[in-house]
């Protein structure tokens, strides 16, 4: 007796309403999100949002001009308070 397992599996298909079945989705429904007005405020962000993104702006163009520069030993201190506090 010799199985044949993909007949097996395309009647399973069809038996369960599977892909092969030959007839056309059903449900048409797309997806929808609906956004509160709390959440579009939330997303606006805030002003201390804002002005750390100039900062963070100021900082990369000075990274790229090559006028940044770190301070070593007030970096040390802090990271030495940080983990001794």
């Amino acid at each position: 007796m010799k199985i044949n397992p993909m007949q097996s599996l395309n009647m399973y298909r069809q038996q369960q309403g599977g892909p092969n079945n030959g007839k056309s989705p059903v449900n048409n429904r797309k997806d929808e999100v609906q956004i509160s007005s709390e959440a579009k405020k939330m997303q606006e962000g805030t002003a201390a949002a804002k002005v750390r993104a100039e900062k963070v702006q100021e900082i990369k163009e000075r990274v790229e001009n090559g006028t940044y520069e770190v301070n070593v030993k007030e970096t040390a201190r802090r990271m030495y308070d940080f983990w001794t506090d």
